[in-house]
């Protein structure tokens, strides 16, 4: 049976002195990786961590590294070249090419069959040139498409254009060159924004995401920094578990900490470790009859709201309203038709919305006002809730996620909907690739110009299902205070949308 997938994973060398063996097991069990590859020297050293954490083989592969220039590898059946240098790179695009068809797929893009042949490979890399400050791709010219843009799947006969995943560009990297998809996964270009990287190739679709280093073991836990993970890993706490199910004596003992924030630490801590809201106090949710909202817009200071999703009920059983700006000259439509939707559906129930106070009650506010004006009134006066400002700024509760980042904390409630690899567009959908999306659209409307609008639909319901999957959550615990130590009550998020 051929693989559904391959999974990739990158290990800097700069990640792995902070790499403990909490964090190793964490990341391993979220990459779940079928090859490792080790970036900026780091082979050695990440065969042994690999060896001493990980419960299965997992090869390590250095395209850098001592070896052939070019070799074949079967990696749980699908097809892995390594290319060692220019002149490996092209041997092994032209044994692809032998071994399949030498017909291109159309436009480049990896055929609906077969999984795509893989190409690990250090001669692709970026060179700016000082004086023009211009930059050129080294090594392009080995994938010159005369030598052939396919390979094949064993057994199959179907042809897929090779993935091709270069040491020598930096992680975000993603460009078609002579028709393949060539993505990077060396040492990004910040140091400070190293992170472990994993690319997973499927059928159609490649997806590249990164997990931060520091938002595994003890540092995901609220309050936690590089200091104070050393700090509780020296007294014996290793693991967000080991803290939660600490005594509160123990943690308040250790330097720097008190019970204030021992107390924190072990409520964040459980949060997590046991996938679940831990409330901080007894403030009951003020959101009743809620309606999930979420908006997309074309940027972070945007001047349209081109789709809004709602959500009326559960998570898994609600039914999902979308309302799209689909005329360039009437940017005001999608929020004209939800305002006159609620007037007439849903009016006096609550929008809830996932940091709708800084960012999506705002903008509803402004745009209805420049767009629709007459509808103003009916929002004026509409109750609304963040459950992010009520859980996180004003400290009600501890969320189970590493960050609280909407998917995160969705994720970490078990909400399926919330991984990256739900999504089937390429590239992947992020915030910021849909607003892209929409503003070149606008910029010149047109069949070649338009954004995918079936995807950003579903993009946009995976987000306010996963909305109400924490609110379910938190309201799951409304009435409860979880900590050992008295809290003041602190000022609510229900408000209307005339206030923001």
């Amino acid at each position: 049976m051929a693989p559904s997938s391959i999974r990739i994973a990158t290990l800097p060398q700069s990640v792995l002195a902070d790499l403990t063996p909490a964090k190793t097991g964490e990341w391993l069990a979220e990459a779940t990786p079928d090859v490792v590859i080790p970036v900026g020297g780091a082979g050695a050293e990440a065969r042994r961590v690999l060896a001493r954490e990980a419960d299965r083989s997992i090869p390590v592969i250095t395209p850098g590294g001592p070896g052939p220039d070019a070799e074949e590898r079967r990696v749980d059946g699908g097809r892995v070249d390594v290319a060692r240098g220019e002149s490996g790179l092209q041997d092994a695009v032209e044994a692809l090419a032998e071994s399949g068809s030498a017909t291109r797929a159309a436009d480049g893009v990896e055929a609906t069959g077969p999984l795509p042949p893989v190409i690990l490979t250090d001669a692709i890399a970026l060179e700016v040139e000082t004086t023009s400050l211009s930059t050129t791709v080294r090594g392009r010219e080995a994938l010159d498409p005369r030598a052939g843009a396919a390979g094949t799947t064993a057994g199959t006969g179907e042809t897929a254009a090779p993935v091709v995943l270069s040491t020598g560009l930096p992680v975000g990297y993603r460009n078609r060159i002579a028709g393949r998809l060539v993505l990077g996964v060396g040492e990004a270009d910040d140091p400070a924004a190293t992170a472990l990287t994993v690319t997973a190739i499927h059928v159609g679709r490649t997806l590249q995401c990164t997990i931060d280093p520091h938002r595994l073991g003890l540092e995901a836990v609220r309050g936690v920094g590089p200091s104070r993970a050393q700090t509780l890993t020296a007294a014996g706490f290793e693991t967000r578990e080991a803290v939660a199910e600490a005594s509160l004596a123990a943690l308040a003992d250790l330097q720097g900490l008190g019970s204030e924030v021992a107390a924190t630490l072990q409520a964040s801590a459980r949060a997590i470790a046991e996938g679940e809201v831990v409330r901080e106090t007894r403030t009951p949710l003020p959101a009743s009859d809620p309606l999930f909202v979420d908006i997309e817009t074309d940027g972070l200071h945007p001047t349209v709201t081109w789709l809004v999703g709602v959500l009326d009920g559960g998570p898994a059983e609600g039914t999902y309203h979308s309302f799209v700006a689909r005329d360039p000259e009437d940017p005001g439509t999608a929020i004209g038709e939800f305002v006159d939707w609620y007037r007439r559906e849903a009016r006096g129930r609550t929008l809830v919305a996932y940091n709708g106070r800084q960012f999506d009650f705002p903008v509803l506010r402004d745009h209805l006002e420049a767009y629709r004006p007459a509808l103003a009134p009916v929002l004026e006066t509409a109750d609304t809730f963040d459950p992010y400002a009520w859980a996180v700024t004003e400290g009600n509760a501890h969320l189970p996620g590493r960050t609280n980042r909407l998917e995160d904390v969705a994720a970490g409630l078990g909400f399926e909907g919330s991984s990256p690899e739900s999504q089937v567009t390429e590239p992947p959908l992020t915030g910021a690739a849909v607003a892209r999306a929409y503003r070149r659209w606008l910029g010149n409307p047109g069949p070649d110009t338009e954004p995918p609008w079936s995807a950003v639909d579903a993009y946009c319901e995976t987000d306010v299902r996963a909305l109400a999957r924490v609110y379910e959550a938190l309201d799951s615990r409304a009435g409860e205070d979880e900590r050992p130590t008295e809290t003041p009550t602190a000022t609510t998020t229900q408000g209307t949308l005339s206030e923001w």
